[in-house]
């Protein structure tokens, strides 16, 4: 919960700051939003660590012997 408040946070801030210069700027405030929301997703991204190790092993370091990933993969 804690990091959906900081990710909310910051996306919120990243698009109010680009509708901010938008205006100042009189640009069209849909293109300012839509990169202001980018901005945003890029800075959550570095800020809120993943919460699962993914990790990708063949089927000897996973345990499964030939027959069994034969049977997975739909052949027998």
């Amino acid at each position: 919960m804690h990091d959906l408040l900081i990710s909310l946070a910051v996306s919120v801030a990243a698009v109010v700051l680009a509708c901010l210069i938008a205006t100042l700027l009189r640009q069209p405030l849909l293109f300012w939003g839509l990169g202001g929301s980018a901005v945003g997703f890029a800075v959550n991204c570095l800020i809120v660590p993943p919460k699962r190790d993914v990790r990708i092993v063949d089927d000897a370091e996973a345990g499964i012997d030939a027959s069994a990933a034969a049977w997975e993969g739909g052949v027998r």
